[in-house]
């Protein structure tokens, strides 16, 4: 599989997973958060504000 598309296909899903919860330390909201250490076998990572780069919160796909 295209890595782009990986990383589009969780970020879509992030998207609509979970409560909405803004940056703790600048205040974005989802649409600037991206997900990190996203591990294919458990299918879960890290969402970060891409503005301050802070881990906003845990992210579990499954």
């Amino acid at each position: 599989m295209n890595d782009d598309y990986i990383k589009q296909t969780i970020q879509q899903e992030a998207s609509k997973a979970g409560p909405q919860v803004n940056c703790p330390q600048c205040g974005a909201g989802r649409e600037d958060q991206q997900v990190y250490n996203y591990d294919p076998l458990w299918g879960d990572g890290e969402l970060v504000c891409m503005k301050c780069n802070t881990r906003v919160r845990y992210w579990d796909g499954g």
